[in-house]
């Protein structure tokens, strides 16, 4: 595998499959590399963009190659000579050893220390700069995520001998800002930012997430997006979420406006119901009885599932209910009567 210390190269983990008397022996191999060569010529091969971050102590690399074929570890070879890269003068370490997010401070210290005459330059001219680790150190310091001390400058503010200074940050960083950043630093001005290690070999710093971070909220995902054609068929729209409370009051519309502002709702569409493929009509289950005509009563008819009232019932020419009793005539009572009230499992009429 490639080192952590290296970037710009690559190898993707691939299964090889042997076969031995007892089976077949699955192994997993990095053989699968890139990036492919920048320049190539019968004499040189040129490969760019691979940068390796100074470790603490002086490091031998081995430079392995491969012509075609290169599924089979046996088509890499190495290149004569090993590749050395001097170990860092500088290193660092941080306090707290473990950056969350957000703690009661939001403040962390990085130290950088140096060997007894490991260099000769003075310490207060030392500047620090933390940057993300997809960038290099170029790249100037988000001082939205990590203000210092310092203000905009970045030497250090505190410097403990000749040997050591530390950086005082203040951690603003929400869940995008969880991640890996390259401790950039220089001995003066006029130098190039260079990547230093952490006193225990890291490469990076480390902003970590907190234990709540890895409980999604409960409720509808965000920003999901849909697509619909206007004026053309009704569709379903179906919302993605977790842990959400099962029957929920929850609602949504669709505005193109603000949702955080009523004023600016507008909606040029309307919600259309999905068709019912319910054919079966309720069926009275029971029915109270009542004798006395002369007084009010209430008559309490239970169905076999919840009724409402149709299209019909609003029309100029009502269905009824028909009332047989056991002697006199039968009492006709139009659906859409005030007296009569729709409940969620029974109809009841004062009559």
């Amino acid at each position: 595998m490639v080192p952590k210390e290296v970037t710009g190269i690559s190898c993707i983990e691939s299964v090889k499959s042997v076969p031995l008397l007892a089976g077949n022996v699955d192994t997993k191999i990095y053989t699968f590399c890139g990036p492919r060569p920048t320049t190539a010529s019968p004499d040189e091969i040129t490969f760019e963009g691979i940068k390796i971050t100074q470790a603490s102590a002086d490091t031998e690399y081995k430079v392995c190659y491969c012509a075609f074929d290169c599924f089979e570890p046996s088509r890499w070879q190495v290149v004569p000579e090993t590749l050395t890269v001097a170990g860092s003068v500088f290193t660092w370490e941080t306090d707290p050893g473990t950056i969350l997010r957000k703690t009661d401070t939001n403040q962390f210290d990085v130290t950088v220390t140096r060997p007894a005459f490991g260099s000769h330059s003075l310490n207060d001219g030392w500047e620090l700069k933390i940057v993300r680790d997809y960038y290099d150190c170029d790249v100037d310091m988000d001082t939205a995520i990590f203000a210092s001390a310092a203000g905009a400058s970045l030497t250090a503010p505190a410097c403990a001998g000749p040997d050591v200074c530390t950086w005082t940050y203040t951690l603003t960083a929400g869940l995008p800002e969880v991640g890996k950043y390259l401790a950039c630093f220089r001995q003066t001005s006029s130098d190039s930012f260079t990547a230093i290690p952490a006193t225990t070999g890291e490469k990076f710093v480390v902003v970590e997430k907190l234990a709540a971070d890895y409980v999604h909220p409960r409720g509808i995902f965000h920003n999901q997006l849909f697509s619909v054609l206007a004026g053309g068929q009704a569709i379903d729209v179906e919302l993605v979420g977790t842990r959400m409370a099962v029957p929920t009051m929850g609602a949504i519309t669709l505005t193109t406006g603000t949702c955080s502002d009523t004023s600016t709702y507008s909606f040029p569409g309307e919600v259309v119901p999905a068709a019912s493929t319910d054919m079966t009509p309720p069926t009275l289950l029971s029915a109270s009885s009542f004798t006395d005509r002369s007084t009010d009563a209430t008559l309490l008819l239970e169905f076999s599932e919840p009724v409402v009232m149709g299209e019909k019932c609003k029309s100029s020419s009502p269905p009824s209910i028909i009332l047989r009793p056991g002697s006199g005539s039968a009492v006709e009572i139009p659906c859409n009567s005030k007296d009569l009230k729709i409940g969620r499992a029974s109809c009841r009429e004062r009559v």
